[in-house]
């Protein structure tokens, strides 16, 4: 029996592509490893460091301990968790300005799941030529994120060359890139991997909504040391192992407030001496921000009874 260690590049059902010092080579899980699906819908994703046992047929028989991960509750099932990514350096959340619009509730969940694991947020709004008026666009993104993101770029992927700021933010990291189908994932891997075969899709008028045009998750190294993982379009993102009165710690803008609240557990909601409230009054908090944390808080709570 040899044992090899590798990194997991792609993840199609229950087969999984690792790279190697041997190259790509191809594996299914051990049984003791498809116990752990009861908690989880996939206990081994892409950016797992994992060691494989080449006895007959070769098998993943252990996953490293993780740094971290990224995940959503599954859909269909509200006790398990769907893992997206693990050991990621940051994470690059791809939303389209029109076709389809900015949806800001989608684009918050995926900030607190990132920042429960403490891992920077980058956003990038594509299409920025369907709009008209782009400066008002762009001061509605900044006040909502400029606080809460770590950067924030608006592109136009089609008839514009990608801006060197976005080919440095992947320059030497693991990224992980999420977003609804359509937003333009595909077309900004294309552009930093002209020699993909990432496929692009096109948008439905009628639903706004993107088709998928990535089926499973994996990852594209965009060089030595520069890894991009490219997740299948999603169309809606539930938490996963988040309480209602811990969300808080997990909108950026709001920590730096929240010993200034009067109870310890306050859910910034309708207690009086609430730091977080007076600083939305205040505007030092996004109202649209706050607006999306009760949306959130209120989601959590319902699914506690």
């Amino acid at each position: 029996m040899t044992l090899i260690q590798g990194l997991v590049v792609r993840s199609v059902g229950s087969q999984y592509s690792i790279r190697t010092n041997e190259g790509i080579l191809h594996a299914q899980l051990r049984g003791k490893l498809r116990l752990l699906e009861s908690s989880s819908t996939n206990p081994v994703v892409v950016g797992d460091w994992v060691d494989l046992d080449n006895d007959e047929v070769l098998t993943i028989s252990a996953v490293h301990d993780r740094k971290n991960k990224f995940s959503r509750k599954a859909i269909g099932n509200e006790n398990q968790e769907q893992l997206l990514a693990a050991n990621i350096d940051q994470l690059v959340i791809v939303s389209s300005v029109k076709s389809p619009t900015i949806r800001y509730q989608f684009i918050d969940r995926c900030m607190v799941s990132a920042e429960a694991f403490r891992i920077p947020v980058h956003l990038i709004f594509t299409k920025t030529d369907l709009v008209k008026n782009l400066q008002d666009l762009q001061d509605e993104i900044e006040d909502s994120y400029l606080q809460s993101a770590d950067s924030i770029h608006l592109v136009n992927l089609v008839s514009s060359p990608l801006p060197i700021s976005i080919k440095n933010l992947f320059e030497g990291r693991m990224s992980l890139l999420t977003g609804l189908s359509g937003v333009g994932k595909s077309t900004l891997i294309k552009q930093l991997i002209p020699e993909s075969k990432v496929k692009i899709g096109i948008t439905s008028v009628k639903w706004d909504q993107g088709k998928h045009t990535t089926s499973f998750a994996e990852l594209h190294e965009v060089a030595p040391g520069t890894d991009i993982i490219d997740t299948p379009g999603l169309r809606e993102f539930a938490l996963h192992d988040v309480e209602a009165w811990e969300l808080s710690h997990f909108f950026r803008e709001m920590v730096p407030y929240l010993d200034g609240c009067k109870y310890s557990k306050c859910s910034h909601t309708h207690e009086p001496v609430c730091a977080v409230k007076a600083a939305v009054e205040n505007g030092e908090i996004s109202v649209r921000r706050y607006e999306s944390y009760l949306l959130i808080y209120e989601d959590l709570l319902s699914k506690e009874d």
